[in-house]
């Protein structure tokens, strides 16, 4: 075992809704699914230390009645994560925008169950995600395949 190439070293909760569905019926199937959370996010370096980010994320479910969905929230948290040195340069920020947003997602997750714990339907478990997607290349990559290899 070794320690992680990101550290989430801090994070809060800077706002958070809760409404239970009083017309949630138990007896129904509940078909709430990751289409139906809004997920904003934005990450942003520290001005002089380019290997800490500032991570924010707001997740917000109001799922249309059709679904049962026994809870309609949202929440924005603020995590705060640290690159290791490991990481060259030019993959901080996509390690931080992946990785980083993924660690504050996690422990968005717990304060979502937490919070419909305690109340009077089963406790809401997010599903996980994943915050990867290819690599846009850019349009002079592009000219270089269609041209071939150089000599």
């Amino acid at each position: 075992m070794r320690a992680a190439q990101i550290q989430l070293t801090n994070y809060f909760v800077s706002e958070l809704q809760f409404t239970a569905n009083r017309s949630y019926d138990v007896d129904a199937a509940s078909t709430t699914s990751v289409e139906d959370l809004q997920l904003t996010t934005t990450a942003d370096p520290r001005p002089n230390s380019p290997r800490e980010w500032q991570i924010t994320l707001r997740i917000a479910l109001n799922a249309p009645p059709e679904r049962n969905a026994p809870y309609a929230f949202l929440v924005e948290m603020i995590g705060f994560i640290a690159v290791d040195e490991s990481v060259t340069n030019e993959r901080v920020e996509r390690f931080a925008r992946i990785n980083g947003t993924s660690l504050v997602f996690s422990a968005a997750r717990e304060i979502i169950k937490a919070a419909t714990s305690r109340g009077p339907f089963p406790p809401l478990l997010l599903p996980t995600v994943s915050f990867w997607e290819p690599k846009q290349e850019s349009h002079q990559e592009d000219a270089q395949q269609q041209e071939g290899p150089r000599p």
